[in-house]
């Protein structure tokens, strides 16, 4: 439980972190990676699920994979 209340302290360092390596990597590599961003509304939609719900989806996940722990949590 203290690695949950530790990371919901560091939440908002933990999101501008991300979010700068995100910036610098696409910076840097814009023209190669192109095809990701298929990927950028499905993701972003799952972890804002998972944030709002607060529902463990680790142990799910470790268990049936990602789809299935997205679908369960509901």
């Amino acid at each position: 439980m203290l690695k949950r209340q530790l990371l919901e302290k560091y939440q908002i360092i933990i999101y501008l972190a991300a979010i700068g390596c995100g910036l610098v990597v696409g910076w840097l590599s814009s023209d190669n990676i192109s095809f990701l961003e298929v990927l950028l509304w499905p993701l972003l939609g799952g972890l804002l699920y998972a944030t709002f719900t607060q529902v463990p989806l680790a142990p799910i996940y470790a268990k049936h994979g990602l789809i299935y722990a997205l679908l369960w949590s509901q």
